[in-house]
């Protein structure tokens, strides 16, 4: 008999059409984010807006095609603005009564994340947006 179904490449499944659509439109996000405010410059405006969009329909494809997110790749966007969030330019995070408060400085809408003291554990993309 044979094998009708997809051979896994390198031990690891095929990611889908929307996988790869929602990791296009992360990166444009995380990319256009990096472009400085600037309220004289329509053109760098336009790029943010652009940014926002882009976090608007990741979040849109995710909700229509039920793909979840994890936690730690939800926090890296604000709810209320589609702001990307990083501690350079778009976000303070401050740790306060065994919580990790995140505040979008575009918005100043607050996320708030309960931590056990002495035990949190950072995953990769909250390490990466903190040094970014």
């Amino acid at each position: 008999m044979r094998n009708t179904k997809k051979q896994k490449q390198g031990g690891l499944p095929k990611p889908s059409p929307i996988h790869n659509h929602i990791n296009l439109l992360h990166l444009q996000a995380t990319l256009l984010s990096t472009v400085l405010p600037d309220e004289h410059n329509p053109y760098r405006l336009f790029l943010l807006t652009l940014g926002r969009n882009s976090v608007r329909q990741l979040l849109t494809l995710c909700e229509k095609s039920r793909t979840r997110l994890s936690p730690a790749a939800r926090r890296l966007f604000c709810s209320q603005c589609f702001a990307v969030l990083n501690t350079e330019r778009s976000a303070s995070v401050r740790f306060r009564r065994k919580q990790l408060i995140i505040k979008c400085l575009s918005c100043s809408s607050e996320n708030t994340i309960p931590v056990d003291s002495g035990h949190w554990q950072p995953c990769y993309p909250e390490l990466t947006t903190a040094t970014e």
